[in-house]
């Protein structure tokens, strides 16, 4: 199960953190996110203890979402020291997303 983040958490696990994650950024209403929810979870099983991966809820925290996912939901987006270094939108193939974080 990947872990779901608000506001605060995000700013903890992803900006201050320090290290490379990938957030995708949903919505539960969105029918793309719901069909890419199974990929992300095989993409965060791979890499387990080496790539942190996240989802944060757009509607939950907006003022996160509208930063960093302003173009619509599903949103991947690749952090590097608190950076924003990739980002990528609509549904994506489980290859794309094993790519950007490596």
């Amino acid at each position: 199960m990947v872990e779901e983040l608000d506001k605060l958490a995000f700013q903890q696990k992803v900006i201050d953190g320090g290290g490379r994650t990938l957030v995708e950024f949903f919505a539960t209403w969105c029918p793309h996110c719901q069909a890419e929810a199974p990929v992300v979870d095989e993409v965060a099983a791979e890499l387990e203890g080496v790539v942190p991966v996240y989802r944060v809820d757009i509607d939950r925290s907006p003022e996160v979402a509208d930063r960093f996912a302003p173009d619509g939901v599903p949103t991947f987006a690749l952090f590097d020291g608190g950076q924003l270094v990739e980002r990528k939108v609509g549904e994506q193939p489980k290859e794309e997303l094993l790519r950007m974080a490596s």
